[in-house]
């Protein structure tokens, strides 16, 4: 089982350098009472992972053996709502990415290598990371799906993800490019 970072440190504040409108610990997040995953987010149900900045529960209709959920915590609609120039953007795009994988990793050592992220089970399906495009959204909270194992249905990855982005091209976008601009 992987450990809930629960405490709430001055330091993690001033390190994604928060917004006022943005108070972690005991403070309320901005949150959408009418969200389904802002409702997860305050029950704390399905929890697998905590930090300051995400929320991970398993996915109730999963569409992978192992299927997951991460959302930050504080609603965001979609992707289409995350922006280059916002550096808490950039900052939990980093995060999602890091976390996505490293989590993955540690809750799958059997069939992820932890060492070199490839699938070491012949079984199992490719590792994927990423979003629902904006329009393909069923909830209006981000949410990047973490998936591996068996797949539940048919359909082929490549066709599936016409419909998502990877993290890996988020980050791109987000994080990457705003490096670029600055430099």
């Amino acid at each position: 089982m992987v450990e809930k970072n629960s405490h709430h440190s001055q330091s993690s504040q001033q390190a994604y350098q928060l917004p006022p409108s943005l108070e972690l610990g005991e403070a309320q997040l901005p949150i959408n009472k009418d969200c389904i995953f802002c409702e997860m987010l305050i029950s704390k149900r399905n929890m697998v992972y905590e930090d300051d900045l995400v929320y991970v529960f398993k996915d109730i209709q999963p569409d992978a053996q192992f299927h997951y959920q991460m959302i930050p915590k504080w609603h965001i609609k979609n992707l289409a709502y995350l922006k280059s120039e916002n550096v808490l953007h950039r900052r939990l795009v980093s995060h999602l990415y890091d976390k996505g994988f490293s989590l993955m990793k540690e809750l799958h050592p059997d069939i992820i290598n932890p060492n070199t992220a490839q699938i070491q089970d012949a079984d199992a399906d490719l590792l994927r990371i990423g979003f629902h495009r904006p329009k393909c959204t069923s909830i209006d909270h981000l949410h990047m799906h973490m998936m591996v194992g068996k797949r539940k249905w048919k359909a082929s990855w490549q066709f599936c993800w016409l419909f998502y982005r990877s993290i890996s091209d988020v980050k791109s976008d987000i994080v990457d490019k705003a490096k670029v601009a600055n430099l």
